[in-house]
């Protein structure tokens, strides 16, 4: 039964890391000079990457108990998934105009990492745990969350030297396998009680327990 929330917890807390988002802040000049932009244009662009947090963060704030978790969560990742598609094609190509753009993919990505990745982890983990268990989740999903942190600072230098801006169509493919999975797998948790958010798993658990005898 308690299966489905920890794959849930872990990958919502892994794929927060491993989607991209430390690539995109830890090297935002180094990808804005890939660019071939100015120094100038650089630094007020990486300046705007936090104007654009703050603002979807507080969208957020605003709109998650009306829209719900699951809105946020599956259009954010999408829009993270288009967003990297979209900035490997920016930083390939060569002309003023897809400089310029390459900006616009970053923003793109800050948009949907903030309401997505970057806030439902927190929110969704507690609400899909009791009391008991869920000190122990979260510690095991913040674990994987840090790892998958450790993963990405290490290797995207070396993913950056050795495909370029190629090397963003590897968060573009795991963020879309993502999507797929919390579209089929994570309830919507606004306004559900916990008896309400169990039965959902005990449901889908019966559901898989059924298939797989039927297909014995």
């Amino acid at each position: 039964m308690w299966k489905w929330p920890l794959i849930i917890s872990i990958l919502l807390h892994s794929s927060q890391q491993l989607g991209g988002i430390n690539a995109v802040l830890y090297y935002t000049t180094e990808l804005f000079s890939e660019a071939n932009l100015s120094e100038d244009v650089i630094k007020l662009a990486t300046c705007g990457t936090g104007l654009v947090t703050i603002v979807t963060d507080t969208i957020t704030i605003l709109l998650v108990d009306k829209l719900g978790r699951r809105f946020f969560l599956i259009l954010a990742y999408s829009l993270m998934a288009v967003a990297t598609a979209f900035l490997t094609g920016t930083l390939s190509a060569n002309g003023e105009v897809w400089s310029v753009l390459s900006i616009v993919a970053v923003y793109m990505f800050l948009c949907g990492f903030s309401p997505g990745s970057g806030a439902m982890a927190m929110v969704i983990v507690p609400e899909i745990w009791t009391q008991g268990p869920r000190a122990a989740a979260i510690t095991i999903a913040l674990q994987f969350n840090w790892w998958s942190n450790c993963i990405i600072a290490i290797a995207f230098p070396y993913m950056l030297t050795g495909l370029g801006g190629y090397s963003f169509l590897l968060f573009s493919a795991l963020l879309a396998m993502v999507v797929i999975f919390f579209y089929f797998c994570v309830p919507e948790t606004k306004q559900k009680t916990f008896s309400e958010i169990y039965s959902h798993f005990k449901n889908n658990t019966s559901h898989h327990g059924n298939h797989i005898e039927m297909s014995g």
